[in-house]
């Protein structure tokens, strides 16, 4: 069985103590080699999604993923020491950079963390993967308790999520890049991105974001075929979806709608946009007729590399790509990403009173009038300031006192949200995961200095965990799921526009609504509101309610100690429609993560005989 599940790739060290693991991974993967023959990236992605440099030098690239790289681009990138991260920096599209200079090794991946990379050593040699799990597997290292305990708290506050799942298995940060030895004993990490500056006015970020969105979808229509995309009629999808129409390949939209109050809302917007895209062919499908969220969860087999909460929605998601794969798609857009780039967030505020303190102030009274709150509570919270190790310590001593129900406004500024246990965590597990907590606040560091821009940059990386797990059930039925939203250059488009000009409180998503002016039509951009999805999740879960109990009375938390079976079964689903229905995502979802690992059929190891596709010298014995 290929170790290397949907799509993936395992990159080598220049080494024959590599060349036993070249043989160990998948019959119908592809090999590419090092300049000395010896094996370097052994991948299994579509041939679209892979460009290569030529093989005549010592130095090789690879761009996996969607991007505008050709071989002639890349031979010329391959020059220079700094083309791995003069690509990463410059191509439109979502992709990693893979290089062997000189013998080393080199791999990156995006920047906000669509696209990771992992480092495990295995057989004595450092080696580098797209999937954690897959160097889990490769080299049969078992899950960290204590990590998969800590993913049952929430919500997941920076730096948490990357902490290792398995042990021997380390990821390298978003926005590093990872350089092995040629002979593998050693590898280190170094930042190749930062933020840009926050210096374009509303005008030219709006440009700027109508341009790179637009070659950020080009990078997935440009291959022609048929290429699906979701329409949903609010100004993340719709955007893609006119994009998607300027290009090569025959797009199939689809508007789903439900008979909850204003169900059928997004299906009205989407019949506004329609007249602005040329030639789309356009469906409706009713939710009614997908899997409901939470039901069917345990009939995922779909494998991904870390919890996520793409994983409660799977069976949904994947219904709707097997509709698009029978329809002959390649490629399914989505608008992942739109609402956390988009939408405006108070922590700004606070960064910004501290640069252009009359608009900030004028801001929050905004803010204060339409959330009816007083003056203390709108305006004392900008007036404080914490370093974070300070702030993330005192978040852990205070979360044994804290209530998970209540509530907390909009008008509360912090470095991010609260953690707070789950009640079915076992004490030994509580604390095991109270004391690497303790470890962790005495070294975290915040991903930007400002507070404002660390709980941005915090947020679009919980949207692309979020849309790296669709990629991973995209690629497991063999459909490209992306969320061309959270590109690189995108994102920057919307880091480098002013915070007082990304957004309002009083405005909806204005950054993108001025990039789509005179692109979609005045009626459409007229837009004010989206409905969510929460009616329908609280049905979901009150429904599955037997059904996920099973899965985790069945799970590795329980068999392991980490969750009390009789506490969450009194305490984990909500009894009234106002309490909230996410408290036990994050439990479920490490269940049907490790479930899907654990109960994988591990074959024997494939011999050399066993490869029949292998061209002869691919892997130099």
């Amino acid at each position: 069985m290929s170790v290397i599940a949907g799509w993936g790739f395992v990159v080598l060290p220049d080494t024959d103590s590599a060349v036993p693991l070249a043989r160990r991974l998948a019959r119908e993967s592809t090999v590419l080699h090092h300049p000395s023959g010896r094996p370097w990236l052994v991948h299994n992605h579509p041939a679209e999604q892979v460009a290569v440099s030529a093989d005549r030098s010592d130095h090789r690239l690879a761009v996996v993923g969607f991007s505008a790289a050709t071989p002639a681009s890349l031979n010329q990138a391959a020059r220079h020491l700094d083309g791995p991260d003069r690509l990463a920096r410059e191509l439109d599209g979502s992709f990693w950079v893979v290089a062997s200079f000189a013998g080393r090794s080199h791999a990156l991946g995006s920047a906000l963390g669509v696209r990771r990379v992992f480092r495990a050593r295995i057989d004595g040699v450092w080696v580098a993967s797209d999937r954690a799990d897959v160097l889990a597997e490769l080299g049969s290292f078992d899950f960290d308790e204590t990590t998969l305990a800590m993913r049952t708290i929430m919500p997941l506050v920076h730096p948490l999520s990357e902490e290792p799942l398995w042990r021997g298995v380390e990821p390298v940060a978003p926005g590093d890049s990872l350089t092995i030895e040629a002979d593998g004993n050693r590898c280190w990490h170094r930042r190749w991105w930062t933020p840009p500056g926050a210096e374009l006015d509303r005008r030219r970020g709006a440009q700027r974001l109508r341009d790179r969105l637009a070659a950020a979808v080009a990078t997935r229509t440009s291959s022609g075929g048929v290429v699906h995309s979701d329409l949903s009629g609010g100004f993340d999808s719709t955007p893609v979806t006119y994009f998607a129409s300027l290009g090569r390949a025959r797009v199939v939209a689809s508007t789903a709608y439900n008979t909850d109050p204003g169900g059928r809302e997004d299906l009205v917007w989407a019949r506004k946009a329609l007249p602005a895209m040329r030639g789309i062919e356009h469906s409706t499908m009713s939710l009614e007729s997908l899997p409901a969220f939470y039901l069917g969860l345990s009939k995922v087999t779909a494998r991904f590399d870390e919890p996520s909460e793409t994983i409660r929605a799977a069976p949904r998601i994947a219904a709707m790509i097997e509709v698009a794969r029978s329809n002959g798609a390649r490629v399914y857009l989505n608008g992942l990403g739109g609402d956390h780039l988009l939408s405006p967030m108070p922590a700004w505020d606070h960064t910004l009173l501290r640069r252009w303190p009359l608009t900030a102030l004028r801001r929050v009274r905004t803010s204060q009038l339409l959330e009816g709150t007083d003056c203390r509570t709108a305006f004392l919270p900008l007036l404080r300031s914490q370093p974070y190790r300070t702030w993330f310590g005192h978040m852990v001593e205070a979360m044994e006192f804290r209530d998970p129900y209540r509530k907390v406004t909009a008008m509360e500024l912090a470095w991010d949200q609260q953690l707070y246990w789950p009640r079915w965590l076992t004490t030994a597990h509580r604390a095991a995961v109270s004391a690497r907590l303790r470890e962790i606040a005495g070294t975290a560091d915040p991903l930007a200095p400002a507070l404002g821009d660390h709980a941005y940059l915090a947020v679009i990386r919980g949207g692309a965990r979020v849309a790296r797990a669709g990629a991973q059930l995209g690629a497991a039925q063999q459909v490209a799921f992306e969320s061309p939203f959270l590109d690189d250059r995108v994102v920057e488009a919307c880091l480098a526009t002013r915070i007082q000009d990304r957004g309002h409180p009083k405005q909806f998503k204005p950054l993108i609504r001025d990039a789509m002016q005179g692109l979609l039509p005045d009626d459409f951009l007229r837009r004010t509101r989206k409905t969510s999805g929460d009616p329908q999740a609280s049905r979901g879960i009150r429904a599955a309610e037997p059904e996920l109990i099973d899965i985790c009375h069945h799970s590795v938390l329980a068999e392991r100690g980490i969750i009390d079976l009789d506490v969450l079964r009194s305490h984990a689903f909500p009894r009234e429609r106002w309490m909230p229905v996410r408290d036990v995502d994050a439990t479920l979802t490490c269940a049907l993560f490790a479930r899907n690992h654990t109960n994988r059929h591990h074959g024997s190891q494939p011999t050399d005989a066993q490869y029949p596709g292998e061209r002869r010298g691919d892997i130099p014995s």
